[in-house]
């Protein structure tokens, strides 16, 4: 077993599929330039990975390693979350948010 000294308590998933596939570049680039700067500016937002679905071009998924649920409640959040430009191109999406168990 793999400990981590310090895990981040919660992980905030969010999984979405992009078209049209034209488009996945400059919306790569807004994502990653600009969208996850401004979501790690976030408090309480410790780390985000982003990845892409095997076998698929436009469907991804982001772990954002957040401190607690108390990071939706924060004004910056409100400021950078969503899709910005991007809202249209979005067809389908979900997250997800996951507690790191305690064990006692």
């Amino acid at each position: 077993m793999i400990s981590d000294p310090a895990p981040t308590p919660c992980l905030y998933l969010v999984s979405c599929e992009f078209a049209p596939i034209d488009d996945l570049p400059a919306w790569n680039d807004w994502y990653e330039q600009i969208h996850i700067p401004d979501m790690l500016s976030v408090p309480g937002i410790q780390a985000v990975r982003r990845y892409q679905r095997l076998g698929t071009r436009a469907h991804y998924l982001a772990v954002y390693e957040i401190d607690s649920p108390k990071v939706f409640d924060e004004p910056r959040y409100g400021e950078v979350r969503g899709w910005g430009p991007w809202a249209d191109h979005i067809v389908s999406w979900s997250r997800e948010l996951l507690r790191r168990e305690v064990l006692v």
